[in-house]
C-alpha cells in the first residue's frame, strides 16, 4: 500500500492542476477569434465622401482593411460576430448579402451579427449607396460597373473573414473600459438657435469617450489578441484632391495598435460623431492622421496597463434587434418639387426632377423609413454589465450622450456605435432639427430623403434603446 499511496500523492502534487489553476483557466467563460483582410480596390473605383470628387480613386500605398471579431462560449457556440470595415458607410443591401452568406455557413441569427463602417472619406463607392444622389449626376456605365464589381468582390472578402474569425476562436479574456481622446470637435456653429456654418465649435456637443474592448489570451493576459474600439468623429482628415484610397485616422489607429501588439487585430468603429470633425485639420493631413491614431492607441495601452479601469466580460452577449419606423418631417408635393427644379440649388434641382419622374410612374413620396436598432448585453464580473448599442446611419453625438446619461450607472455601462448595419441618412436630435443646417436638411438629398427627420425621431430611438437595454435602472441596480 505504501508505494501505491506514494504514487498517488506524487500525482496529486505535480500531475494535476490546482483548484486555483482550474478556476483561472475557466474564469473567462468566453472564446474569441479575429481575422483581417485587405479590401483596397484592385482597379480604379469612384471615391465617395466628397461630392466634389469627379474621378475614380486609385490603389495606393495606404490600404483599406476589414476586420472581424467572433465571440463564443466554452461549449463552442457562436454568440456574436462583429465586422468593421474602412468604408464610408454600410448600405443595407451589402449588410443583407453578407449576412445571408454567413447565415448559411455559420448558422448565426441576424441579431448576433453586426457590421460597422469607419466612415473614412477616402474609401470607394458601393452599389446601392448614394452615387447619383451624392454626385448629382448619372454616372457613366463604366464607372457604375466598376462599383458593382468591387461591391461583389467585397461581399466575398467579408464572408471570408467572418468564417475565418469564427473558426479561429480560442479561450480568451474580454475586458471593457473607457478612455478619452480630444481631437473630435463639434462642427455646427449655431447663432440665436439657428445653424450658420460648418466650422469648429469648441462649445458644441461632442462625445470624446474611447470605449475599448480588449481580447487577450486566456492563459496569458499579457498576450493581446485583439482590440475593438470606437470614437465619435468624422474620418474627414483625408480630403480632395487626394486620389489614393486611405483609411484616415481610423486606419492609422488600427495600424499603430497592431504594430504595438504584434499578431493582434484592431477593429475600429465610428461612434456617434456625425456632428464632429477631427481637429486640427490642414491641407497636409498626414501628420495629424498619425497624431490622432497614436492618441487612440495610447488610450488602449493605458487601459491594458491598468485593470482597475476595466472589468471582465464573463459570457457572450444576449443579442436583440428591433425595427422601428422613423418619420420624415413632411412630404413635398408636385408644386414644391417643381420649385426645386427651377431653383438655384443644383443638388435640390437634380433630386426634385428624380422625384417628379417617380411620381409620374406612380410612386408615392415616403412618410418615413425602417430603422434597425440592435443591442448586445454582456454580463460582467462583480454584477456589472455592458450593453453595446448599434445604430444605423450618421448618428450625432446627442444620442450617445443622452443614452449614456439615462442608462449608465455603477453596475451597467453603455457603448453606442453609429454607422452600423445600414446607412439611411444623418440621424439628428430634436434640438438639431429645430436648428436646421447641413446634417438636418442639405445632406438628406444624398440619402434619397425628401425632407428632414421629424423631431419625434429622437424619442423613438432612445425609447427603443432603453427597452432593449433592459429599461432604466436605479443607481447600482440592474
Amino acid at each position: 500500500m505504501k508505494p501505491t499511496l506514494s504514487i498517488i500523492l506524487l500525482l496529486l502534487a505535480v500531475g494535476l492542476p490546482s483548484a486555483s489553476a482550474q478556476d483561472e483557466k475557466s474564469a473567462s467563460g468566453t472564446t474569441a477569434g479575429l481575422a483581417k483582410i485587405d479590401i483596397t480596390p484592385r482597379v480604379p473605383v469612384r471615391m465617395i465622401g466628397y461630392a466634389s470628387r469627379d474621378y475614380e480613386g486609385e490603389p495606393a500605398e495606404n490600404k483599406l482593411f476589414a476586420r472581424a471579431l467572433a465571440i463564443g462560449d466554452e461549449a463552442g457556440q457562436l454568440g456574436a460576430l462583429m465586422i468593421t470595415a474602412d468604408l464610408l458607410g454600410i448600405p443595407k443591401s451589402l449588410s443583407d448579402r453578407v449576412f445571408e452568406r454567413i447565415e448559411r455557413k455559420l448558422g448565426i441569427s441576424r441579431k448576433k451579427f453586426a457590421i460597422s463602417a469607419t466612415h473614412t472619406h477616402g474609401g470607394p463607392a458601393l452599389s446601392d449607396y448614394m452615387q447619383e444622389m451624392h454626385f448629382c449626376k448619372i454616372l457613366p456605365a463604366g464607372e457604375k460597373q466598376h462599383i458593382d464589381e468591387y461591391t461583389a468582390w467585397l461581399v466575398d472578402r467579408l464572408e471570408q473573414i467572418a468564417i475565418q474569425a469564427a473558426g479561429s476562436r480560442q479561450p480568451a479574456n474580454l475586458r471593457w473600459g473607457e478612455g478619452r481622446a480630444g481631437f473630435a470637435m463639434n462642427r455646427r456653429v449655431i447663432e440665436n438657435g439657428t445653424w450658420k456654418a460648418m466650422r469648429p465649435n469648441p462649445h458644441g456637443s461632442v462625445d470624446q469617450s474611447v470605449p475599448v474592448l480588449t481580447v487577450t489570451a486566456a492563459d496569458d493576459d499579457s498576450k493581446v489578441l485583439g482590440v475593438f474600439l470606437s470614437y465619435a468623429c468624422h474620418c474627414t482628415s483625408y480630403a480632395p484632391p487626394n486620389k489614393g484610397f486611405h483609411g484616415d485616422w481610423a486606419g492609422a489607429a488600427a495600424r499603430i495598435i497592431e504594430k504595438r501588439h504584434p499578431g493582434s487585430h484592431a477593429l475600429i468603429a465610428a461612434g456617434c460623431g456625425a456632428d464632429a470633425n477631427p481637429e486640427p485639420r490642414t491641407a497636409d493631413a498626414a501628420p495629424f492622421i498619425e497624431k490622432h491614431g497614436n492618441e487612440l492607441a495610447d488610450q488602449v495601452d493605458a487601459l491594458l496597463a491598468d485593470s482597475t479601469r476595466t472589468f471582465r466580460l464573463t459570457a457572450p452577449p444576449k443579442c436583440q434587434t428591433r425595427t422601428v419606423q422613423l418619420p420624415l418631417a413632411f412630404q413635398p408635393d408636385r408644386e414644391e418639387l417643381e420649385g426645386w427644379v427651377a431653383g438655384q440649388d443644383k443638388r435640390r434641382a437634380f433630386y426634385g426632377q428624380i422625384w417628379l419622374d417617380r411620381i409620374d410612374l406612380g410612386e408615392a413620396v415616403p412618410t418615413g423609413f425602417d430603422y434597425l436598432i440592435q443591442t448586445w448585453r454582456f454580463p460582467g464580473e462583480n454584477d456589472r454589465s455592458l450593453t453595446s448599442v448599434f445604430l444605423p446611419g450618421e448618428v450625432v453625438s446627442g444620442y450617445s450622450l443622452r443614452i449614456k446619461a439615462e442608462l449608465n450607472n455603477d453596475s451597467r455601462r453603455l457603448w453606442v456605435i453609429g454607422y452600423a448595419n445600414e446607412s439611411p441618412c444623418y440621424i439628428t436630435t430634436a434640438k438639431e432639427i429645430a436648428e436646421g443646417g447641413y446634417e438636418v436638411i442639405q445632406s438628406m438629398v444624398s440619402y434619397d430623403k425628401p425632407s428632414s427627420l421629424a423631431p419625434e425621431t429622437e424619442d423613438i430611438i432612445v425609447g427603443t434603446v432603453v427597452e432593449l437595454a433592459g429599461g432604466k435602472a436605479e443607481q447600482g441596480e440592474e
